[in-house]
């Protein structure tokens, strides 16, 4: 079952009898009832829980018949929401919009003779099937299997190379199957069994993407291994000594493909989370490249070495960690070029966390720069996403004017449009040595830096109305966006009223969706661009007010 907040979990612990006889006194009329469906299909959904929650977290339970309906009766008069969930379906809180959860909302009054209504669909899980087979088409037994953009996704294929993943949510998947390592001879060519994305790649980029939607089940995947000329990659792993460092966690990193987009965080950011002062919240948040996958692992020996038995030509990246859950936790990256032989005598030198200096040019700027002495972060205007899976340090909210936490290899560098949106000011350029870094790939050691903010504060906005759109979901996304997307997203407020404020001035599209996801679409701005309208915002007042229609979510 789903979740909640604290007083949820807090109420949820007691009995659901003693909790309907601490609410009963007094106890009127007032009725709850509704329905619900499949949003899939639209049938009734039978056997679903139903918790439902007062303004003093008292717990009402019910259960839906046949027909999807449910009655909950005997209750004071007063603001109720309630709680959906059945297994196989993604529970959802009162009417499921992101509102909900995010403001608080979603309450319905019940009191008198009339029941109040609270009618909600559930969105059946995906799931994904199918099987790995080896060079000869014969079934693999006991190759792990790996999902993208899942929490749970690792899965085993059985005695007949089968496997399962259920509870999907809407994406695009990539499966990447794991055989074990081994190497053989033929012809003179050493090969050896490597990671094999479907239907049957060495390398993430021609990886066939998988699409799955709310209640299908995708099945007949077939993955194929097989084996490729491989080298052997040996070297060290050493402390800032020089000395050997023993059980470090070494890894073989892949490389990413430039169509795979994730949700993009950071050391030193606020977070995807934009406040906003008007009545419903605004938040955003950063699409790009995802991270680079780790195809293999090992542990270096008492004497520091390791060795990677199976690899292709290529040039791949080292990444190496130890004392990750302790004190003084230790890291470092190299790069091995792998051609026509093994290669060896590759050292990773570990380094403890380092720091960056960050400061800011204010420019022509009526606001009030931060005085001496002021706890002003600035370090929270630029966010570094790590690419060589280097361990993720806390932010340390003592770090003022610089980003702590950091060890060597290479980052993304994003602005933070959370604080940026609260103080009036944005990102307009990160200076690294002269040059703009902002959304480009950066190599980073111990003595670099700093950083260079150029920030500005011509901020526009954008108000208007969605038709038919009260609780709409309304999509704010740069047209002309690179590889890096940060967009925004708010739910309309009554008669489908909406207003975004603090838009860096541009060209965006603007879509409504009348109900969405709990994602944005992948691959923006490309998905909504048949469906959006553009806009133009600049600097200062928001224009006329724009008139929407709510587009059907496809994703």
């Amino acid at each position: 079952m789903k979740k909640w907040g604290q007083p949820f979990r807090a109420a949820a612990g007691l009995l659901p009898g003693v909790l309907a006889l601490l609410s009963a006194a007094p106890l009127t009329a007032a009725s709850i009832e509704g329905r619900i469906t499949n949003s899939v299909t639209g049938d009734p959904i039978s056997g679903a829980t139903v918790r439902v929650i007062d303004r003093q977290n008292y717990v009402f339970y019910s259960t839906t018949d046949t027909t999807g309906s449910y009655t909950l009766t005997g209750l004071k008069d007063g603001d109720y929401r309630g709680e959906f969930s059945k297994d196989g379906f993604n529970g959802v809180r009162a009417g499921g919009t992101l509102a909900d959860v995010l403001n608080g909302g979603g309450w319905v009054h019940a009191s008198g003779d009339v029941p109040a209504r609270l009618d909600v669909q559930l969105q059946p899980w995906g799931s994904l099937r199918g099987r790995v087979v080896d060079e000869d088409g014969n079934p693999a037994p006991s190759v792990s299997v790996e999902i993208s953009l899942n929490l749970d996704n690792l899965a085993t294929t059985d005695e007949r190379g089968e496997f399962t993943f259920s509870n999907l949510r809407p994406g695009s998947y990539t499966l990447l199957a794991r055989p074990e390592p081994r190497t053989s001879w033929h012809n003179g060519e050493q090969l050896g069994a490597v990671p094999i994305y479907y239907p049957s790649a060495t390398q993430v980029a021609d990886a066939l993407p998988i699409s799955v939607k709310w209640g299908t089940d995708v099945a007949g995947i077939e993955i194929r291994l097989k084996s490729v000329p491989v080298h052997r990659v040996a070297g060290v792993v050493l402390d800032e000594a020089g000395k050997p460092v023993a059980h470090a966690s070494v890894k073989l990193l892949g490389k990413a493909p430039a169509s795979s987009k994730t949700l993009l965080m950071g050391i030193g950011g606020a977070g995807p989370f934009i406040r906003s002062p008007v009545a419903f919240l605004t938040i955003g948040g950063t699409i790009g490249p995802s991270p680079e996958p780790i195809l293999a692992s090992v542990e270096s020996h008492n004497d520091g070495t390791f060795e990677f038995a199976a690899v292709e030509p290529g040039d791949w990246r080292l990444s190496a960690e130890v004392g990750v859950d302790d004190e003084k936790p230790r890291a470092g990256v190299a790069s091995a070029l792998v051609g026509d032989k093994d290669v060896d005598g590759i050292a990773i030198r570990l380094s403890a966390p380092f720091s960056v200096e960050v400061a800011a040019d204010w420019g022509d700027t009526t606001l009030s720069k931060p005085a001496d002495g002021d706890r002003f972060h600035i370090g929270y205007f630029v966010r570094l996403a790590p690419l060589d899976d280097q361990p993720r340090l806390t932010f340390d909210p003592s770090a003022v004017t610089s980003i702590k936490g950091l060890f060597p290899g290479r980052y993304r560098v994003l602005d933070s449009p959370a604080l940026g949106a609260q103080e009036g000011t944005y990102v307009s350029a990160v200076l690294l040595g002269g040059t703009d870094v902002l959304d480009k790939v950066v190599e980073l050691a111990p003595g670099a830096g700093p950083f260079q903010l150029i920030l500005k504060h011509d901020f526009g906005s954008l108000r208007g109305t969605v038709e038919n759109g009260d609780g709409a979901t309304m999509y704010l996304v740069p047209k002309n966006a690179s590889e890096i997307v940060s967009y925004k997203s708010k739910i309309c407020g009554p008669g489908g009223s909406f207003q975004f404020k603090n838009i860096i001035p541009g060209d965006y599209y603007l879509v409504a969706f009348q109900h969405t996801g709990d994602f944005p679409p992948p691959d923006l701005p490309d998905s909504i661009a048949s469906i959006a309208t553009t806009v133009k915002v600049e600097s200062g007042s928001a224009p006329f007010p724009i008139t929407l229609r709510p587009s059907q979510w496809l994703w």
